[in-house]
């Protein structure tokens, strides 16, 4: 299951362990400019026994019409009420998963931890799924898309040997040890019937459908994978790489690697300064967001042999959608 924190817009935000910071001041994840609304006003996140909201500012929140003080529990279609009368929906949904196979982390000391849902979190904050004493917050967030496997890490770490960058998603397989500190854990991919009733890692349906739709300061892509719609909201120019990509000038089409320059020329029309760097790091970026939206970003956005050229990659019948087609 996994649940959503869902604006008067109709876009969704993910609800974690780290939970979405709702208030004035410019760092929250919602910003509200109000002056009824505190520079912190709550903080909705995902508790041990499902999402909650956790009010700290001076105005009144109502859950349903009601108001609510200090920690209250939410549930699917519940209803939250800022101060400024801004209301926010709690929606569930059903993330399929099937297979043979699911995901343990083995300690160094043989100790073997199973990956039930995701995200999974490991570190030393209070709603981590497993606790680590001496690790930060959050230090690994292990999530599946697209029946892939990617951590991120908040703290220092490594991924067999190498160094990962740190907030950036990186695929992990099979026999991958990950270090934070003196401390390791690899991953294996067992047998589900050596597990019982651990969640299964399993395929997922391929893209049948992908639908852009242009909104002020960026805009919404919509990604079919059987009966699932996958919805997220990208800023400004991380739409626009997507949608030169879905939607390339001709005589290119989608799935077609895109020149780097064109993609330039499209992402920064007023700006010839713009190079291959840049568009590497916009990559990085969207990359992130698909895979926190449970779409496999590493498969979607691939770059040429020896760089060069992007592309979104589609199955040959897939069906891409714009405004207006």
């Amino acid at each position: 299951m996994a649940f959503w924190l869902v604006t008067p817009h109709g876009r969704r935000l993910r609800l974690t362990h780290g939970g979405l910071l709702l208030g004035r001041h410019g760092r929250c994840d919602l910003v509200f400019s109000d002056s009824k609304v505190s520079r912190h006003q709550a903080v909705v996140r995902l508790g041990t026994a499902g999402p909650e909201v956790f009010v700290m500012g001076t105005g009144v929140m109502q859950r349903n019409d009601a108001p609510i003080e200090g920690i209250a529990a939410l549930g699917p279609g519940d209803v939250l009420t800022l101060p400024d009368a801004s209301t926010l929906a709690i929606e569930e949904t059903t993330e399929a998963s099937s297979g043979s196979t699911c995901w343990v982390l083995q300690v160094i000391d043989g100790e073997r931890i199973g990956l039930p849902g995701f995200p999974f979190t490991v570190g030393g904050g209070l709603y981590d799924d497993v606790q680590w004493p001496g690790w930060p917050a959050a230090a690994l967030t292990f999530r599946q898309a697209q029946a892939a496997l990617f951590v991120e890490t908040s703290t220092p770490a490594g991924l067999n040997g190498r160094v990962i960058p740190i907030a950036e998603h990186q695929p992990v397989s099979h026999g991958d040890l990950v270090t934070v500190g003196n401390d390791a854990l690899r991953l294996l991919a067992v047998a589900d019937e050596t597990l019982g009733a651990t969640e299964r890692v399993g395929s997922t349906p391929g893209i049948d459908r992908v639908a852009l739709q242009f909104l002020p300061n960026g805009g919404q892509l919509q990604v079919w994978l059987g009966a699932t719609v996958v919805e997220l909201y990208l800023s400004e120019l991380r739409f626009s790489l997507v949608a030169t990509l879905l939607a390339p000038p001709a005589p290119s089409k989608p799935g077609d690697f895109i020149d780097d320059d064109a993609l330039c020329r499209r992402i920064w029309p007023r700006n010839n300064e713009k190079d291959r760097t840049h568009i590497n790091v916009l990559i990085k970026r969207v990359r992130d967001d698909l895979v926190r939206s449970g779409l496999n970003g590493f498969a979607l956005l691939q770059r040429s042999p020896g760089g060069g050229g992007t592309c979104f990659t589609l199955p040959p019948d897939a069906v891409v959608t714009t405004p207006g087609s």
